[in-house]
């Protein structure tokens, strides 16, 4: 037999104690490959298991958004109130709970649909409305009107043009009694071009005109214009003043986050992927609702997901990264939902950034049990 002439091939040049000692050796690595495979296994169930039950929440509010993310800010908030049901059910299998998402999801898209069919009957005329509501309140109550009743009047004047044209003139007449919101509202429409032809001197115009009378949002709004070139060529320099006075006049979430933006490209400033980290995490905590937190949300995730990160004196927390790329995505679909379209791309960046979150935690969590 093969295994006795090897025994007695090395009996030849260690002897029986040897012989001993070597078939100990053999059989201790063979107990300690079994036993590693084993952690390694159990530590990937247990990341696996992490991640499940760190999610269930956030697929109970990504649940209630439709296709095009159509998600107000309160549904959200009240669908966190779902994660009783998730702890208190968490023996249910994989496919009972997500029948429970899709049981929710109808529902809310059920009620949805109600409400809608009640303010059509309600409100058979939006001209009407806005007409209404500029000529009773000609201060900054139409624009209070309109950011209220947003998703609803968007909608009425993607399918007519006399709502658009009622929308300017109700603008218009706040305007002439000096709203500073109405001016700032108004050049955000020519600044969009969805409902109105694009016209970005126009909307320029207007933010200074908000910006004289004391809007602090038309300061951060003429920062874009200066940013991005849209009258003119780009010039940083103004754009960082914007930005830096609207974060000294109001403690603005959107300011401070556009100040790390130009950090983090050397615009105006030295670059500093440091100093525009700092000031993310300083805009996440001015956020006061999960629309503002998901721009600093997303910027801070795509920092801290990157090993690299270290370098600029960031800990590098793929676990922290998912989590907040899930909050932007949140975010983001709310406030797509509103017709912010442009921050389609970024809605994309949060959701790709999850899986590579979730690939990094596996990799980080494995590399440190190998230690």
């Amino acid at each position: 037999m093969p295994f006795d002439i090897e025994t007695r091939l090395l009996q030849g040049v260690w002897g029986t104690d040897g012989i001993i000692a070597m078939l100990f050796l053999r059989l201790m690595g063979s107990l300690f490959v079994l036993s590693w495979n084993l952690r390694c296994d159990s530590l990937r169930a247990a990341i696996q298991g992490s991640l499940e039950k760190r999610e269930w929440n956030y697929r109970l509010s990504i649940a209630v958004c439709s296709s095009e993310g159509q998600i107000q800010q309160n549904d959200y908030l009240a669908s966190t109130k779902w994660e009783v049901v998730v702890t208190e059910e968490s023996t249910l299998s994989e496919d009972g709970l997500a029948k429970r998402i899709a049981d929710f999801a109808a529902s809310f898209a059920a009620n949805q649909k109600a409400l809608a069919d009640l303010a059509l009957i309600a409100n058979p005329n939006m001209v009407a409305m806005l007409a209404e509501a500029a000529l009773s309140d000609r201060g900054d109550g139409f624009a209070c009107y309109v950011t209220e009743n947003m998703v609803a009047i968007r909608a009425a004047a993607l399918r007519s043009e006399e709502v658009c044209t009622v929308l300017v003139m109700g603008y218009e007449l706040g305007i002439s009694v000096g709203s500073a919101a109405c001016m700032n509202d108004l050049g955000a429409l020519y600044y969009m071009g969805e409902l109105v032809p694009q016209d970005y001197a126009r909307a320029a115009k207007l933010y200074e005109q908000a910006m004289d009378h004391g809007c602090f949002q038309s300061i951060i709004n003429l920062g874009y214009i200066y940013e991005y070139g849209r009258a003119g060529e780009a010039d940083h320099q103004k754009a960082y003043q914007c930005y830096a006075l609207a974060s000294a006049l109001q403690s603005s979430c959107e300011a401070v986050y556009k100040l790390g933006d130009m950090y983090s490209r050397g615009e105006a400033v030295p670059s500093s992927m440091g100093k525009a980290c700092q000031l993310w995490e300083r805009s996440l905590e001015l956020a006061g609702s999960v629309v503002e937190a998901a721009q600093p949300s997303v910027r801070i995730a795509k920092a801290i997901v990157n090993p690299s990160c270290e370098e600029w004196g960031e800990e590098y927390d793929p676990l922290r990264a998912l989590s907040l790329f899930q909050q932007a995505e949140i975010g983001l679909r709310i406030d797509i939902s509103k017709g912010a379209t442009y921050y389609r791309r970024r809605l994309t960046e949060a959701i790709e950034g999850q899986d590579l979150a979730r690939q990094r935690i596996v990799e980080k969590a494995t590399a440190e049990a190998m230690e």
